[in-house]
This record gives structure tokens, C-alpha cells and sequence, in this order.
């Protein structure tokens, strides 16, 4: 099944910043320091997320290939390699040995 990389990219946005407000939300909760009112509304916000999360996984933006992919590049091994053999990548050479 092929990914678009606009929809992937829109998911793992809203999936980290739910993670986000899950960490703060823990971390307030558990810390003694802040008042009990805080720690009470740091619980409810935890309540109102999603419960369960799903891994995400990393999609080529050029083929939506999940496999092989460079992270610096956000490509896949195959369409990186076509790119620096078009010239297109700068900094980046096809090596010959």
C-alpha cells in the first residue's frame, strides 16, 4: 500500500506533540514540588489523550518505500542513489573504487 508523504508527515506531527504534552503532563503529575490543584490537572489533560499510540514508521518521500531509508535524507537508499547520479544531491558523491 503506497504512503503519501504529506499524510505521514501530518501524523508523526500530531503524534509528537501529543507525546510531548504526555511527558510534561507526567512529569508535573509525579513531581511533589507543584501544588496538588497542578498535579490534578496534569492527571486530567493525561486523561484526555489518545490511550494507545502506534509506532510510525519511516516513509521515502519520493516512493513511499519503508525500507532502507536514510534519516538525514528523509529518502530511501534507492531514489538517494538516482539522485546523486542525476547530480541533484550537493555535497554528496557517487563513490569509485
Amino acid at each position: 500500500m503506497k504512503h503519501s508523504s504529506a499524510a505521514d508527515r501530518f501524523a508523526r506531527n500530531r503524534f509528537l506533540k501529543q507525546e510531548c504534552i504526555l511527558r510534561t503532563a507526567k512529569a508535573i503529575r509525579s513531581n511533589s514540588f507543584f501544588a496538588p490543584v497542578k498535579r490534578a490537572q496534569a492527571g486530567k489533560s493525561m486523561f484526555f489523550l489518545l490511550p494507545y499510540t502506534t509506532r510510525l514508521h519511516n516513509y521515502c518521500y519520493l516512493t513511499s518505500r519503508s525500507r532502507g531509508i536514510l534519516r538525514e535524507f528523509g529518502l530511501s537508499r534507492f531514489s538517494l542513489k538516482q539522485l546523486v547520479g542525476f547530480r541533484l544531491v550537493n555535497g554528496v558523491k557517487r563513490s569509485s573504487w
